[in-house]
Order: structure tokens, then C-alpha cells, then sequence
């Protein structure tokens, strides 16, 4: 991950891609109790990140590695891009040993 965007900064600095082509984004490595496995979370919805950040910001809610965050997504449309993402936190509690023993 950290090697493309090596790459896509030295092509912005020399001019070769154009800025509006790239877009910012949140990639984290999180626990899918869906698929029972790690994976990594891509967040480039601006809504969602704000939502994230202002949970990280509230003094009850901090660092989200306390507690879980549900992020749902929902059709809104026909179309691909209709869709709405909702970011609901979970109450803190112990994360389960084998879900650390798996990010180890």
C-alpha cells in the first residue's frame, strides 16, 4: 500500500498525473465478523470519514481500537453509486484474544 502511494506522489510532483485524478482515502486493516477474517477497510465516502473522525474526536468515544464500528451500505437507486454508508459505533468492550491473535 505505502509503495503506490510513493508512486502516485513522485507522478503528482512531476506533473504526470493530473490532481484531480486522485482522491483521498482511509485504508485500515479490520476484523470482518461477516467473513470471520481481516481485511482491509477502504473508506473513500467523505461522510463516512467525518463520521469516523468526529467518533475519534468525542471524548466518549476516542480511539476507535476500544470498541467496534458497524458500517453499513445501502442502495439508494438503480444506479451503482447510489448507495449511503452509515457508521454506527458499538458499545466498548475486551476484543476477543483470537481476533488480536489473528492481526499479530
Amino acid at each position: 500500500m505505502l509503495f503506490s502511494w510513493y508512486l502516485v506522489a513522485a507522478a503528482l510532483l512531476l506533473g504526470r498525473v493530473p490532481r484531480e485524478r486522485v482522491r483521498h482515502f482511509w485504508a485500515f486493516v479490520v476484523y470482518n465478523y461477516d467473513a470471520k477474517a481481516l481485511q482491509v477497510l477502504e473508506l473513500k465516502q467523505q461522510t463516512t470519514m467525518r463520521t469516523v473522525e468526529a467518533l475519534i474526536r468525542s471524548p466518549k468515544w476516542g480511539d476507535p481500537r476500544g470498541y467496534d464500528l458497524i458500517i453499513g451500505k445501502s442502495r439508494t437507486g438503480t444506479r451503482e453509486r447510489d448507495v449511503e454508508y452509515s457508521v454506527i459505533p458499538e458499545p466498548p468492550s475486551e476484543a476477543d484474544p483470537r481476533i488480536v491473535d489473528l492481526y499479530r
